[in-house]
């Protein structure tokens, strides 16, 4: 596990750390204390967690427990998926990082990977409003 330094306009550090997930590493950023915000990238050239909301992390972290992992295939996760289940590492990396609930906070191409990680996995606690699943 690695800090590093805030961003230059942000008061949060954040920590980076490999999670194991079916004995592949899932690369995670992490910073902020609280209620778990999980920020799910999208694809694309390039694409990665902290690439994505960079201008997002800092500002969740007043509040909130913000983790934001590498998907597999992008940043400095695991390239290789299983095509069966590619999306349901995520409760295991969720349970992971996150000692209480976790909200889901989405773009386009996520919404089938939270879904996935929600419904498939009744382990994961929901928010008693706005619940779903």
């Amino acid at each position: 596990m690695t800090v590093t330094d805030a961003p230059a306009s942000g008061r949060y550090p954040q920590t980076e750390r490999t999670v194991p997930v079916a004995g592949k590493p899932i690369f995670v950023t992490e910073a902020g204390a609280g209620a778990a915000v999980v920020l799910l990238h999208g694809g694309g050239p390039g694409a990665s967690g902290v690439s994505n909301y960079s201008r997002n992390i800092d500002a969740l972290a007043q509040n909130f427990h913000v983790i934001v992992p590498d998907m597999p295939g992008y940043g400095r996760s695991v390239k290789g998926v299983d095509q069966a289940d590619p999306f349901g590492y995520l409760a295991t990396m969720i349970r992971a990082c996150s000692t209480n609930s976790a909200s889901t906070r989405r773009i386009w191409s996520a919404t089938p990977m939270a879904a996935r990680a929600r419904c498939g996995s009744p382990s994961i606690p929901r928010p008693e409003s706005g619940s779903w699943c």
